[in-house]
């Protein structure tokens, strides 16, 4: 789905929930809620910011893996890997494992990660260390996908 504000933000939902759109005091505001008010969604909501009518929004596919759920971002110019801690995780993870494919550099971030240091392998190989702040967010460049691995060292 594909709403247009009126500075020419363009949103896309990946995944189908009640969405409600409102004005307010000439004050736009979005809403997402679950289909069902005892039931938790799982939901990325990507903008891509344009003064361009005719843009386009990137390539958006989804990933499942272990702990962690989100996406891949296939922008032109920069790919983006955006993994969240499983709705059944009630406090932050400390490891994930997911498979992404891509080619070239990819920004990846995870969010929902204990603060810790770890090491990031992509079939592997390749460990890196990370520290991961009281922010719960792990991030790293690769170049070319995989099967990634976060893991506390």
């Amino acid at each position: 789905m594909i709403t247009k504000f009126p500075t020419n933000h363009r949103h896309l939902i990946i995944f189908t929930l009640n969405i409600t759109i409102t004005v307010d005091d000439d004050l736009w505001r979005t809403e997402i809620r679950a289909a069902s008010a005892s039931q938790q969604e799982t939901f990325m909501l990507v903008h891509l910011p344009t003064d361009n009518l005719s843009a386009t929004m990137p390539t958006i596919t989804s990933i499942s893996g272990t702990h962690v759920q989100g996406a891949i971002i296939n922008d032109p110019d920069t790919t983006f890997v955006v993994m969240f801690s499983d709705v059944s995780q009630s406090t932050p993870i400390a490891s994930a494992a997911y498979s992404v494919s891509y080619s070239g550099d990819a920004k990846h971030t995870l969010l929902g990660i204990a603060a810790g240091n770890y090491q990031v392998t992509r079939n592997n190989l390749n460990a890196i260390p990370v520290v991961v702040g009281n922010d719960n967010v792990l991030q790293f460049e690769m170049d070319g996908g995989g099967d990634f691995s976060i893991q506390p060292l």
